[in-house]
C-alpha cells in the first residue's frame, strides 16, 4: 500500500525532485505493507522518497529491532565486527558532554558509560525515552523544545549513527545540533551510502535502503548545504566497516525476504566483503564554527 504523503520537493534546497532512482521498493526486512519510491534532486542530488512521508510512525512496528536489547553478545559482535563507524572517546573525555541523537536499543551510551563526563540521550518517542532512561539511567530528552531550553551552547560532541536517513526535516535537526553544541563542538554521524558499489549490486534489495523507514539519503552536496547554512564545517569524512549491510543484503536475495538465519551465516563473508569495499557506509565529523 502506498502512504498518505503531500511533498515532491527536496528537503535540503526545496527544488522539485525529478531524478529516477528506485520505483515501487517493497519492505524487505519487517514486511509492513507500504511501498515507495525515491528520486534525486538535480540541485543538491539528496536522493529521497518522493512524495516524501508526513508521519513515519507506522513504518515502526511495536517490536522494531533496532529499539530492541540484544544483550552481551550482540555487543561484543559489534565490536569484534564494526570498525570506524561509532564515536570513540578519547581517554581525556572525562569532562566531555555527549548527546546520543536518536539511541536506538541504548547499546552505544551503555558502551561509552565511565568514558564521557556526562553522556544524555535524545529519543523522539517519549514512551521509548522514558525506557531508556530507567535502563542507562542518564539524562534523557524526547522533546527538542525541552532538550533545546536546558541543553544550550553546553554540548560538546553529538553522535547520530544511522539516524539522519530516518528524518523529515534535516534543517530542523541541523538547527537544534546547532543551538546545543558549543562553538568548536563536533558532530558525529554514520549514513548508508546510497551510491556505493553494494548498493548498485543490489538494488531494491540491498539491506542499506531499508525502505520505507529510510527517506533520505544525505551525503556530500546535501550535507554541504545544511553545515553551510547552520553554521557547521567539515572536517573529516571516511568509510566505515560495517557488514551488515553485506550479510543482511545477500540474505534477502538468497531468501527473497530478510532471514535473520541466513544473515547470521553470511557474516563472516559480509566481514570480508566489507573489508574489501568498504564503501557502505559514510561517516562524517562536523564542527560548529567557532565565533569570536
Amino acid at each position: 500500500m502506498k502512504e498518505s504523503v503531500t511533498s515532491t520537493t527536496c528537503m535540503v534546497c526545496g527544488h522539485p525532485v525529478t531524478g529516477r532512482w528506485f520505483e515501487n521498493c517493497a519492505d524487505y526486512y519487517l514486511q509492513t505493507p507500504f511501498v515507495v519510491d525515491y528520486r534525486e534532486c538535480t540541485v543538491c542530488h539528496l536522493i529521497q522518497q518522493v512524495p516524501m512521508p508526513t508521519d513515519t510512525s507506522s513504518y515502526y512496528p511495536p517490536d522494531y529491532p533496532m529499539h530492541t536489547g540484544r544483550g552481551m553478545f550482540h555487543a561484543r559482535l559489534r565490536k569484534l565486527l564494526i570498525h570506524r563507524i561509532y564515536f570513540v572517546p578519547q581517554r581525556t573525555a572525562k569532562d566531555t558532554v555527549l548527546l546520543d541523537y536518536g539511541c536506538g536499543d541504548g547499546s552505544y551510551l551503555q558502551s561509552i558509560r565511565g568514558r564521557i563526563g556526562r553522556i544524555i540521550g535524545f529519543e523522539p518517542s517519549g514512551k521509548r525515552a522514558e525506557q531508556l532512561r530507567s535502563a542507562l539511567g542518564c539524562e534523557m530528552y524526547s522533546s527538542l523544545a525541552e532538550a533545546s531550553s536546558k541543553l544550550k551552547s553546553s554540548v560538546d560532541v553529538v553522535t547520530a549513527h544511522f539516524v539522519l536517513e530516518h528524518l523529515t526535516d534535516l534543517d530542523e535537526t541541523f538547527r537544534f545540533w546547532g543551538w546545543i553544541l558549543k562553538p568548536g563542538g563536533t558532530v558525529h554521524i554514520a549514513v548508508p551510502n546510497i551510491r556505493s558499489y553494494e548498493a548498485r549490486l543490489f538494488g531494491k534489495k540491498w539491506h542499506g535502503l531499508d525502505s520505507p523507514r529510510h527517506v533520505s539519503f544525505p551525503e556530500d552536496e546535501s550535507l554541504t548545504l545544511l553545515m553551510k547554512k547552520n553554521e557547521f564545517e567539515l572536517i573529516e569524512k571516511h568509510c566505515g566497516i560495517f557488514p551488515n549491510l553485506w550479510a543482511a543484503s545477500l540474505a534477502t536475495v538468497l531468501a527473497g525476504r530478510y532471514n535473520h538465519l541466513f544473515f547470521m551465516l553470511l557474516l563472516p563473508l559480509g566481514f570480508i566483503l566489507a573489508l574489501l569495499m568498504p564503501q557502505d557506509t559514510s561517516v562524517y565529523t562536523m564542527r560548529k564554527f567557532l565565533k569570536y
